[in-house]
């Protein structure tokens, strides 16, 4: 009897013990929390959805930059040995042009019901020639799609160690054959997850097979053996201690892939009536559900249930859920910042031997950047001893996506001017609704100084240095002192076309068989874009831009278009300047004329026919328009006062500074900011990030300059 007792009280305590490890206390949050979706093409379409036009809605509306793909066999070989890649190339493809990262889920189980998704022809076949067709088709997925970058992880087979859905029995020897086949295919060993129940299992079994442990949370479902609904008792802390066990033991990270984030019924969703639903999934519960993921203390969910929220919004004209996840994804913040305040001097760390942390550059300034609520969000040096150059990378926000902004090469930039600029393109890509977040990159070199040998040399280590941050976190552009040549320079350097934008008409690829080519700003987008802000700021102010007097500061590639498309509505061109001087005639210049001795390379001031004064005059000319379109901080404190134009375009970056706009507006002066005026580029590179044609990017310029132009005035 004693005997007895003492084991009914050991077991007493190991009981307590477990409950009160898994059971009791509270974690922390984690600091950084990765947010993403699960996505079913199969499951879309059998909500009755465009599952193309919901795809799309995930990565361009919703701005989700973390995908699970679900592949599903009877999809990929619908047919004996006929395989159909069509829809999965063009969802990888997406999530690529969107800068979207991806789980890709592969085997003959994968997520949503039947889970085993067996074609018809071979749902008759004995298990070992079956399991023979599972391999011939991962060996084509790991073959077609092991160079696409935008696959992060493969999660071979969904919860491949619990008994459920219409499949065979759970094999793990099978499981460990799949596994090891994906590794000996995959030049560049990308993690494999294995996923295992969040409630029914340790995860052991998971991190002795795979890298990383996928698992799932549910919160209300229906329990088929109990015939009712039930709340799952399990605490935030028992995910949190599994993992902790699980980090500890097997040194593997474990991280959400299923989180609910739609109802759990007696039936299939579709069978569901939308009452019915509501008894596992509203509003409050989706958002009780969010915040128990992060009293989990993981870094990484997937929700599930994109679908579903699509569903909702199209089919039954309910927008709330959506509405709901766009705060998830969608908002303009930075979870932590992890850029630091620049110091006075350069810190001696060289990134091109490995990925860097977020360092703080110290390129002497008087001003020096601070973050804030918006960024930046990356702040990276380049030293490089050979080629012998300084540069700099500020990515300032990545939440409407990867950073976008162009290289400035000059030997007078500093740190603080490199920020406004990536805060402006954080605005502008922001404004111009574009899947693009704010960046700007510098090289302190002066390109007149350069060979064109010695330009690219510098241009492509450049490029190797930053390649930990390309294109997943930063594309690049032309800007001052770089053009079409130096963005194909950038992408050949990293081999990856989308590495940069701008790159000239002549540079193509072909993406699943359509070819596509680069968009250089040689074309003159920006310019047009700030003619097309220019008409409209005329017209707001009910002026007629025929006849008016227009003077444009700069001859370079935003200037001359900018010239030529206001020659061509009417406006009348009096003046431009370049670095030699101001040519001024108040009755117009011959652009013809102009563009001839810019074709020449010979200085405008040779121009016949006008007054020739210094640069800086143009400021102060009495026109009626003004276009600053070269470099920053052109009117300043000393000529503000001497303005007379009515109205003023910025075709520049930020060349007039905030505290001087504010004083000429109380002059009853117009201005059209930068982030607006000048877009024209980012709007390219977007319809060429996008692969569209030139007519097509024309006509997207031209529609968003003027809205954006109407909205901001």
């Amino acid at each position: 009897m004693k005997k007895i007792l003492v084991v009914l009280i050991a077991v007493f305590l190991l009981v307590f013990a477990f409950l009160g490890y898994f059971f009791v206390g509270q974690t922390e949050p984690a600091k950084k929390i990765t947010w993403g979706v699960d996505f079913s093409q199969k499951h879309a379409q059998n909500l009755g959805l465009d599952w193309k036009e919901l795809y799309l809605a995930l990565l361009e509306d919703l701005k989700v930059k973390h995908l699970k793909i679900s592949t599903a066999w009877d999809l990929l070989e619908p047919e004996e040995d006929q395989y159909r890649f069509e829809d999965l190339d063009w969802q990888i493809d997406q999530a690529q042009l969107q800068g979207t990262d991806v789980i890709l889920v592969i085997g003959r189980k994968t997520p949503r019901w039947p889970e085993c998704h067996i074609p018809q022809w071979a749902q008759g076949m004995a298990e070992e020639p079956q399991r023979e067709k599972i391999r011939g088709l991962i060996k084509r997925i790991i073959l077609r799609y092991h160079d696409k970058s935008v696959i992060w992880a493969w999660q071979v087979e969904n919860e491949p160690l619990l008994d459920f859905g219409e499949c065979p029995p759970a094999d793990e020897d099978f499981l460990k054959e799949e596994v090891a086949l994906v590794k000996a295919l995959d030049p560049r060993q990308r993690p494999i997850i294995i996923s295992d129940s969040g409630e029914w299992s340790f995860w052991f079994q998971a991190a002795r097979i795979g890298d990383i442990v996928g698992t799932t949370l549910y919160r209300t479902a229906w329990i088929k053996e109990l015939n009712r609904y039930s709340n799952y008792p399990f605490p935030p802390v028992f995910y949190h201690r599994k993992a902790e066990l699980v980090k500890k033991i097997f040194g593997k990270k474990v991280i959400n892939i299923e989180l609910q984030a739609e109802p759990w019924g007696p039936k299939l969703l579709y069978d569901v009536p939308l009452a019915e639903q509501r008894k596992t999934m509203t509003i409050s519960k989706f958002r009780e559900n969010l915040e128990f993921a992060r009293a989990t203390g993981l870094d990484t969910f997937y929700l599930w249930g994109g679908e579903w929220w699509y569903w909702l919004k199209e089919k039954q004209g309910d927008s709330s859920f959506w509405d709901e996840a766009k705060k998830i994804f969608n908002r303009l913040s930075i979870p932590t910042a992890e850029a630091k305040i620049i110091s006075e001097t350069y810190s001696e760390y060289d990134i091109s031997g490995g990925v860097p942390p977020a360092i703080s550059p110290g390129m002497k300034t008087e001003q020096k950047i601070i973050t804030d609520e918006f960024g930046p969000q990356y702040v990276v040096e380049v030293n490089s001893l050979k080629p012998k150059f300084k540069g700099l990378l500020i990515i300032d926000n990545l939440a409407r996506g990867v950073g976008k902004g162009g290289i400035r090469m000059a030997a007078n930039l500093t740190p603080y001017e490199l920020f406004r600029l990536a805060r402006t393109m954080t605005w502008k890509n922001s404004l111009f609704d574009l899947p693009f977040g704010g960046a700007k990159a510098g090289l302190l070199v002066d390109p007149r100084s350069l060979t064109p040998d010695e330009k690219k040399e510098i241009i492509q280590a450049f490029a190797r240095s930053l390649a930990p941050f390309v294109p997943k976190y930063y594309i690049a552009g032309p800007d001052i002192g770089t053009g079409e040549k130096e963005m194909q320079w950038f992408a050949e350097a990293l081999g990856n076309w989308k590495a940069s934008t701008g790159k000239p008409a002549g540079f193509c690829q072909r993406v699943f068989g359509e070819k596509i080519c680069g968009l250089p700003h040689e074309f003159g987008s920006t310019g047009f874009g700030v003619a097309q802000a220019t008409r409209v700021a005329a017209e707001l102010l009910g002026r007629d831009l025929a006849g008016l007097k227009v003077a444009v500061a700069g001859f370079g590639n935003v200037g001359t278009f900018a010239a030529q498309h206001l020659a061509g509505m009417g406006a009348r061109i009096v003046a431009i300047s370049e670095i030699e001087g101001t040519v001024f005639n108040e009755d117009g210049l011959d652009m013809e004329k102009l563009l001839k001795l810019k074709e020449k390379k010979q200085p405008l001031t040779s121009y016949l026919g006008a007054k020739i004064m210094s640069p800086e005059k143009i400021y102060e000319l009495p026109v009626d328009v003004l276009i600053p379109a070269a470099v920053s901080d052109v009117i300043n404190q000393k000529n503000y006062r001497r303005v007379q134009a009515k109205i003023i375009v910025e075709g520049a970056n930020i060349p007039i500074p905030e505290e001087i706009e504010e004083r000429l507006w109380q002059k009853k002066v117009l201005i059209v900011p930068d982030f607006v005026a000048n877009g024209g580029g980012v709007i390219s590179s977007f319809a060429e990030y996008r692969g569209r044609a030139p007519q097509d990017m024309f006509k997207i310029v031209k529609e968003k300059i003027q809205k954006a132009t109407r909205e901001v005035l």
